[in-house]
């Protein structure tokens, strides 16, 4: 672990509790630096978090027990030994009644290890998303979605079948659901960052504002409102505005064939998120441009 910073992000979170858990923490901490050595630190999920090759393990510590969190895998492999101490799908607390059992946490730890080091993404084949993301909403990180899939035999299926496959079989909702299906067809090499089905590509930049959508909404308005062309490319018609109770839209296409659609929604009573969002791009060369342009442009909003 080299990072200093988020070292010491660490420290300063286990320095927080009573000493005789402060030193429980540390001995957790160098058992999972030695099971783990080419493990980054960090702090994710306001936890203690090493990551290699995706999220490998987090740990915390509450009132009456130290949780470690080795993703639902870590779990099921050591299902029986773990009995006795209570657990979820992919947790286990170890109260501060007891010694840590360090044998079965070094094992735990080799395990989540060996399995992320067997599943890591080929360099090159980044995921458009982060792996933080998608462990948060589905359980499992890219590594573990793209060793399902390959056990499933998905690189034989077709889109819809992909999708289906994680919607029946392992109740990922629909979003979610072709999210992980592109991403594992990137990982194939099917599909290249930021690629759709149609082959064009697409890109999105968004940015909280203070105010409601209402406000933010105007306030886009009037700053394209005499806009005759985005990053040096014509409008090719008149823009359209529609809205629903969540949601404010401005749309438009332009002359090279691309679309712009500009979003904003309510985050917090009291600030909106407004996302600027390029769809039909023909090559990917035109990602990193668009990105570029807007964020220029919200920073002068």
């Amino acid at each position: 672990m080299k990072d200093h910073k988020k070292a010491g992000l660490i420290d300063c979170y286990i320095s927080q509790f009573p000493p005789d858990v402060q030193k429980r923490l540390h001995l957790l901490r160098e058992m999972i630096r030695k099971a783990a050595p080419e493990a980054e630190e960090r702090i994710a999920y306001e936890m203690p978090t090493y990551y290699l090759n995706g999220n490998l393990v987090h740990f915390a510590a509450f009132k009456k027990h130290i949780g470690l969190y080795p993703t639902p895998s870590g779990i099921a492999a050591f299902r029986e030994e773990l009995a006795e101490y209570k657990n979820a799908k992919g947790s286990v607390q170890f109260p501060h009644s007891r010694p840590l059992p360090y044998d079965l946490i070094r094992r735990i730890i080799e395990f989540r290890v060996d399995e992320n080091s067997k599943a890591a993404v080929p360099k090159g084949k980044r995921v458009f998303l982060t792996d933080e993301a998608v462990n948060k909403s589905t359980g499992r990180g890219w590594n573990d979605w793209f060793a399902i899939l390959t056990k499933n035999q998905a690189d034989r299926l077709q889109h819809k079948d992909i999708v289906i496959l994680l919607s029946d079989k392992y109740k990922v909702d629909g979003w979610w659901a072709q999210n992980i299906m592109v991403e594992y067809e990137r990982y194939l090499g099917k599909r290249q960052v930021g690629q759709v089905k149609d082959g064009t590509f697409q890109t999105a930049v968004s940015k909280t504002l203070s105010g409601n959508p209402d406000q933010i909404f105007e306030l886009c308005l009037n700053a394209v409102h005499d806009v005759k062309d985005f990053n040096s490319i014509p409008l090719a018609e008149k823009p359209s505005i529609s809205q629903s109770e969540k949601w404010r839209y401005w749309r438009v296409n332009l002359q090279d064939g691309s679309k712009i659609t500009i979003t904003v929604g309510a985050k917090t009573p009291e600030k909106s998120i407004i996302t600027f969002s390029n769809e039909k791009l023909k090559r990917q060369d035109d990602i990193e441009p668009w990105k570029v342009f807007w964020k220029d442009f919200l920073n002068k909003l």
